[in-house]
C-alpha cells in the first residue's frame, strides 16, 4: 500500500500536534490531597509522592516551617503554591520535578556590597606573604564566576597544593 506525500504529511503533522500537547495535559492533572498540619518539607514530599513527582528543596529552608493542612483536588502546581504561600520560597516545575529555591535576597544579603577583608595569620610575627587583593562584584562577574566560593577558590592565595598529574617527575 502506498501513501501519497500529502497524506503522509497530514499524518505526521497530526502526530506532532498530539505529542507536543501531551506534556501540557499531563501537567494539568488534578489530584486529591489530604495533608495534615506538618512541616513544609514533609508536605512537599507528600504532594510529590501523591502525584508521582520528585521534589528537591534545601532542607534548612523547609524543615523548620510549619504549614496549614492542605485538602482538596488541585494540580501539583496549585498545591505547591498554596504550601509556599507567605514563605518567600519559589518553585519551578519541569519533567515531573519540583525544585524549591530561596529568593535572591537570601543569596545576596543587603550588605553584600560591603567589603570582606581577610587579614592575619596564625603565626605570630610572620611577614605578610601575599599582598592584599580586592575582588568586587564586577570583577567576579567578569571572570565568569557565579558565587563567592568559586571566586575564593580561584585566587592564587587559596592554592591547596598537591601534585599536578600532567607534569612529569624529573630524575637526577
Amino acid at each position: 500500500m502506498t501513501c501519497s506525500p500529502l497524506r503522509l504529511a497530514s499524518l505526521l503533522g497530526g502526530a506532532c500536534i498530539l505529542l507536543t500537547a501531551m506534556p501540557a495535559a499531563a501537567q494539568e492533572a488534578r489530584y486529591d490531597f489530604e495533608i495534615s498540619e506538618t512541616d513544609l518539607g514533609a508536605a512537599l514530599m507528600a504532594v510529590a509522592a501523591r502525584a508521582g513527582w520528585q521534589v528537591y528543596a534545601p532542607a534548612d529552608a523547609v524543615s523548620s516551617r510549619r504549614v496549614e493542612p492542605l485538602r482538596g483536588t488541585m494540580t501539583v502546581e496549585d498545591a505547591v503554591a498554596r504550601l509556599l504561600s507567605g514563605t518567600g520560597l519559589r518553585a519551578s516545575f519541569s519533567n515531573r520535578t519540583i525544585v524549591i529555591t530561596m529568593p535572591d535576597k537570601a543569596a545576596f544579603p543587603a550588605d553584600a556590597d560591603a567589603p570582606i577583608v581577610v587579614t592575619g595569620s596564625l603565626i605570630r610575627g610572620a611577614e605578610v606573604a601575599a599582598p592584599v587583593i580586592r575582588l568586587s562584584r564586577e570583577t567576579i562577574v567578569a571572570a565568569g564566576q557565579t558565587d563567592s566560593g568559586e571566586a575564593l577558590r580561584a585566587i592564587p592565595q587559596n592554592f591547596a597544593g598537591g601534585q599536578n598529574p600532567g607534569s612529569e617527575q624529573v630524575r637526577a
